[in-house]
């Protein structure tokens, strides 16, 4: 697989030399399919010409700072390393693992602490019944834990590394796929899942989440997930050189768009709110 991504990476920058003129974006392999269909036909509509390519983020990384690419748009939390004072850097969108249970259960919130021992191998937590949770009417029943198996696997790989601080999951979790999980929920009130998305059946609820037990907890809300009150987020960001902001304006726009924007929400994953992308556009003077 990686052999065959840098096969289609050479490919891509070989082809740069008879298109000079096109700008090249490099997006994630994890959300690419959500969005290079929009970027290509918004880019036909305002008569410009953009390439795409779907890689990793570390190699588009290494390609913008090669000056190979114009522009990546990759997985990168707001403090990691690979950012220097040379790059501009705009939030695009967010994944995240939420988790759920049936409406008709009581609890609406829960810590890393209590998903820690619902969810994971550590030894030293163990979290069995929903009375441990202070759910009385559920007292002496045992929790079900379920979690999706995601083509991906963002969501689980992005539980373990937030949640579980890297720690594996108990054998007694049950992974089940997406087109399946919710009716699992619905039929079972001693179930919780950690799905790939906010659910899509009314009978189903998000809870609200804390990073530990005395922290407030904040549910799955554009703008919690946006400021980082949600804290089970994944960051992509718009990342270019600094200097080379001036030929990249088409471009950004459309990266800001509302309709870039509509395909992110429609494929479940979070944007930055209106008024926010709003104050981007206009201090890159992006609006006509």
């Amino acid at each position: 697989m990686m052999l065959r991504l840098c096969l289609l990476f050479q490919m891509f920058v070989t082809g740069m030399a008879a298109t000079a003129a096109n700008v090249h974006i490099a997006v994630s392999d994890i959300i690419s399919d959500n969005i290079s269909d929009t970027v290509q036909t918004l880019a036909e509509a305002n008569s410009i010409e953009i390439s795409v390519i779907s890689i990793g983020s570390l190699p588009a990384m290494d390609a913008l700072r090669r000056d190979e690419i114009s522009l990546a748009v990759v997985a990168v939390p707001d403090d990691n390393e690979l950012l220097d004072d040379t790059l501009k850097i705009l939030p695009f969108a967010y994944s995240t693992a939420v988790v759920a249970v049936k409406e008709a259960n009581p609890i609406d919130e829960v810590s890393f602490y209590d998903l820690r021992g619902i969810f994971g191998s550590d030894s030293d937590l163990n979290v069995e019944t929903w009375g441990a949770l202070q759910v009385q009417s559920l007292a002496d029943r045992l929790i079900k834990p379920l979690i999706v198996q995601d083509e991906m696997g963002i969501s689980i790989e992005l539980f373990r590394h937030v949640v579980l601080a890297g720690d594996s999951m108990k054998l007694t979790v049950n992974q089940v796929i997406d087109s399946e999980i919710e009716e699992m929920l619905v039929n079972n009130v001693s179930s919780i899942a950690v799905l790939p998305h906010l659910p899509d059946n009314q009978a189903i609820k998000a809870l609200m989440i804390s990073t530990n037990p005395k922290s407030p907890a904040f549910g799955p809300t554009n703008d919690n997930v946006y400021y980082g009150d949600y804290p089970i987020r994944l960051p992509f960001q718009i990342v270019y050189k600094k200097d080379r902001e001036s030929e990249l304006t088409k471009t950004l726009r459309i990266l800001l768009s509302d309709e870039l924007t509509e395909a992110l929400r429609a494929n479940h994953l979070f944007v930055p709110p209106d008024t926010v992308r709003a104050s981007f556009t206009k201090s890159l003077d992006l609006i006509d």
